[in-house]
């Protein structure tokens, strides 16, 4: 500290009291004046704008969509023991963080996220925590997540959870099916049930002292079957109780414009965080900073993704917020309509020179009828075609099309951007541009010239 700073804080705070109070407030991720780097106005108001577009209380955004999923997953407090079902099609760097929750102890097991009765199954025979899936998948066969049919799963599977899993409830069930002990008092139950969950924060196994003592006056056990027997009952109350089931949904490819997760579940009870990078579609296509956006219902879970930002030094920081179009949240809906209706246009052009497309809204697409649904007008940006002489054909067309097409993994700009990264070899990804409708139409003239002169040599 330097010595100027002790002279300012006296003349600002009356009190130590009333510094500390200050300091709280800063550390519980509050809006206070000070320690601007935390809760600068700019990125106060920019959250509340976004959050006024989405249809929630409170957003938070982060200096990269990973430190905003990264963030999302310690904000469930997950301990060991848990399981976690992840879909199989996430970001590989999602992936690698589900992953890293094993060396903690959390269990994952990996689904199909277009496959209900799988879902279903592994609800029923593993009881997790959470689930973690992407609402259309950035991968070439774009499963889609039927977010109502997951929220009524959700809300059976805690249901019984509720009824069932809690750890008063399964201490009673453990005792009752103890040989040892034929009944056990109420408030016995109640400090054991206290202390497992002091002892999941502590790792103190002393605090079970005393009611070890109890345990061995009620019931006449010696003290080491006392010990054995509260040993016991704490580790499978830890491993069998379930406090609730929630969902992380990571929304990047379509954005709530095009499919809102909040507005599909606003009338029911269930906890859900939806994450987005906003590197892409948060810019007008800029793709100047890295950006990340986490946003729910929940009220208390999102002040405590904010406690987290603020441990972990993840918030935007003042520059990258004014790299952000002042008015995107005014244009957001205008260009994303653009990027889906482009992209279904040209998904449906490329179908029909016998080209096979994965894209959501065909009819060729395994769930094209939910997102139909859901999105009739486009749930997506970006999709993937298989052609055989895929080398041939990026040829042709960036011949053509010079630099109105580009070259890279790169999606949400006005033009149209191709990428055969991380695929097989007769794979494309192509993005596609935000163009108006008439501009687009010189877009689609390219293709269809590339296609027919990469057939022809």
């Amino acid at each position: 500290m330097s010595i100027e700073q002790p002279k300012r804080i006296a003349k600002e705070y009356e009190s130590v009291d009333d510094f500390n109070t200050d300091t709280e407030k800063v550390f519980s991720g509050e809006t206070t004046g000070m320690y601007t780097r935390y809760d600068y106005k700019e990125l106060a108001d920019r959250e509340e704008k976004f959050a006024e577009m989405i249809g929630v209380p409170d957003t938070a955004i982060f200096n990269s969509g990973m430190a905003a999923i990264h963030t999302a997953l310690e904000a469930e407090s997950l301990k060991s023991g848990d399981i976690v079902l992840c879909s199989r099609e996430v970001y590989s760097v999602t992936l690698d963080s589900v992953e890293g929750l094993k060396k903690r102890g959390i269990k994952v097991e990996y689904f199909d996220p277009s496959n209900i009765e799988e879902l279903e199954k592994l609800l029923e025979k593993l009881k997790p925590s959470l689930i973690v899936a992407e609402t259309v998948a950035n991968s070439k066969e774009m499963p889609v997540v039927d977010i109502e049919t997951y929220v009524d799963l959700v809300e059976k599977t805690d249901q019984k959870y509720k009824e069932e899993l809690t750890p008063e409830v399964v201490l009673d069930k453990f005792f009752s099916t103890t040989n040892k002990v034929a009944e056990v008092s109420g408030s016995i139950k109640e400090e054991v049930v206290r202390l497992i969950a002091e002892f999941e924060s502590s790792n103190n196994p002393l605090i079970f002292r005393d009611v070890i003592r109890k345990f061995e006056s009620e019931t006449g056990l010696s003290r080491r079957e006392a010990i054995e027997l509260i040993a016991k009952a704490a580790k499978y109350t830890h491993k069998i109780s379930r406090e609730g089931l929630s969902m992380i949904i990571d929304n990047t490819l379509p954005s709530p414009v095009l499919i809102n997760p909040i507005e599909q579940t606003k009338d029911r009870d269930l906890d859900l965080t939806v994450v987005e990078s906003g590197t892409k579609h948060y810019q007008d296509g800029k793709n100047e900073i890295t950006m990340g956006i986490v946003y729910s219902q929940d009220g208390d879970k999102m002040k405590q993704i904010k406690d987290l930002r603020v441990q972990n030094g993840a918030y935007l920081q003042s520059n990258s917020e004014a790299a952000i179009p002042e008015n995107i949240t005014e244009i957001m809906e205008g260009k994303l309509k653009n990027h889906a209706r482009n992209a279904l246009q040209l998904a449906k052009v490329l179908e029909g020179f016998g080209i096979t497309v994965f894209h959501p809204n065909l009819e060729t697409h395994k769930q094209s009828e939910l997102v139909q649904e859901i999105a009739p007008e486009g749930a997506v940006t970006l999709f993937y075609i298989d052609i055989p002489n895929r080398d041939k054909f990026m040829e042709e067309l960036k011949n053509i099309a010079g630099d109105k097409i580009g070259l890279g993994s790169s999606f949400g700009h006005s033009k149209t951007w191709l990428s055969n990264f991380g695929v097989d070899g007769n794979t494309i990804r192509i993005a596609v541009g935000s163009d108006v409708e008439e501009k687009f139409e010189e877009t689609i003239s390219i293709f269809s010239q590339a296609v027919k002169n990469s057939s022809t040599k």
